[in-house]
């Protein structure tokens, strides 16, 4: 990856520091291995929660509420989940691969193209970070794990969104390497807004 478009990258952290260093992409195998695993979760999460008739969890009482009713997919997010099911269900198998390859990015790009606003957990990502960081057993139930965990989470799918982004530029423009940097650039424009009123989730602490 070139310094340039590694610059770029990581623009999604310069409303924070001030000024974005290169995206820095060499990581421990192990955790590479906690990064995918943790996108993988949030597709799943997404597709079982939120997509799913129905939805995942059922209630212990008529009242409670659950992520589903809090959760708001935006109109990007539920077309990209309906062009994976669409790609899954074609009965050819190579034209079923080569449908999945072209929609198997656009989830993940509307998922973390999303902006926050005063209720937070609208958004299917924050709310599947604050899942993964509450204790599940034991006397102190629904509280988070250990402090920062929550950003630990959202730092490791933000890496990762990055890499995404930077995957689906060379998809986009395979054809014109040239052109990698401008849409890449394009792309960050588009999202990273540092002056944004909402902004995307990206710009939580790291």
């Amino acid at each position: 990856m070139m310094q340039q478009r590694a610059n770029i990258l990581n623009e999604i952290y310069a409303g924070a520091s001030g000024k974005a260093d290169g995206f820095r992409h060499f990581k421990n195998p192990s955790t590479l291995v906690t990064y995918f695993t943790t996108m993988k979760q949030l597709l799943v999460y997404y597709y079982r929660v939120v997509h799913s008739e129905g939805g995942h969890f059922t209630r212990a009482k008529p009242d409670q509420v659950l992520p589903r009713d809090v959760i708001r997919p935006t109109k990007t997010q539920t077309q990209a989940m309906d062009e994976i099911m669409a790609a899954l269900a074609v009965v050819d198998a190579e034209e079923a691969e080569l449908a999945l390859k072209h929609a198997i990015r656009r989830p993940y790009l509307a998922l973390i193209c999303d902006t926050v606003c005063s209720v937070p957990f609208k958004s299917p990502v924050l709310s599947f970070c604050a899942m993964l960081s509450r204790k599940v057993r034991g006397k102190c139930q629904g509280l988070c794990q250990k402090p920062g965990n929550f950003n630990s989470h959202l730092s490791a799918l933000t890496w990762v969104n990055q890499l995404v982004i930077f995957d689906y530029a060379c998809f986009h423009e395979q054809d014109d390497e040239d052109q990698i940097l401008v849409f890449l650039a394009r792309m960050c424009e588009k999202f990273f807004q540092q002056l944004a009123e909402t902004p995307p989730f990206c710009f939580g602490n790291r």
